[in-house]
């Protein structure tokens, strides 16, 4: 829709999201009307960045520890299928 230039279509759906992409956009549409520069409209979506982004980042170390967990567990996996593999084989 932006690439087509429908920006109040992309205002209206941008404006009825949460998603954090979806507010950067909206500070940058709002200012479309009285903005008479690109670096206006920049400007305004930096701004909205720099907002949403710390709420961001204060999540983002859970994805790592999840990671972690997971690749932890692996080889205990791997470790109980050979052990259940060899003695299903020598019943």
């Amino acid at each position: 829709m932006l690439e087509g230039g429908k920006f109040k279509e992309v205002y209206s759906y941008a404006t009825k999201s949460d998603a954090a992409i979806s507010k950067i956009l909206v500070n940058g549409l709002s200012r479309l009307k009285s903005a008479r520069r690109r670096e206006d409209i920049d400007a305004a979506m930096e701004e909205g960045m720099m907002e949403i982004v710390p709420r961001l980042e204060k999540r983002t170390h859970y994805i790592a520890t999840f990671a972690n967990v997971i690749h932890a567990g692996r080889p205990a996996r791997t470790i109980i299928g050979l052990i259940k593999a060899f003695t299903a084989w020598h019943k």
